[in-house]
């Protein structure tokens, strides 16, 4: 199994998390669960659901940290699985918090992978 998940989160979202004890996004609440992609699935996960916004991060995330259930399953339809993590994100299991920008026309590409556990943005741990 990869142990590199990745998940996006408002650089507002994102802050605001860092006074909580581990990140509960939204969707944990309404849904049970929080959406993450893998490296491969990122770009069209972007795509499809914040092309053009500027204002995004990319938590990468050690799954072998993450202390509840992760499943992998498809909720929308499709044969395609996503990494779901059935609980609240502990802080520990962010390796790396990166900006993830589209081009001038909109569209995500890709992202680069950080080649450390530091982040390039800010820290992963609350203050």
């Amino acid at each position: 199994m990869n142990s590199m998940l990745l998940h996006i989160v408002t650089e507002e979202a994102w802050r605001q998390a860092q006074q909580a004890d581990s990140y509960r996004p939204p969707s944990l609440a309404a849904e049970g669960f929080i959406h993450c992609s893998l490296p491969g699935q990122i770009t069209a996960t972007a795509n499809r659901y914040y092309a053009n916004r500027r204002d995004l991060l990319l938590l990468v995330i050690d799954a072998n940290n993450v202390k509840t259930v992760l499943q992998f399953e498809n909720t929308v339809g499709g044969t395609e699985l996503f990494p779901h993590i059935y609980g609240p994100l502990p802080f520990d299991a962010v390796i790396a918090v990166t900006p993830y920008l589209p081009d001038a026309a909109g569209k995500f590409s890709d992202p680069e992978m950080p080649s450390s556990a530091e982040s390039s943005f800010s820290s992963s741990t609350p203050d």
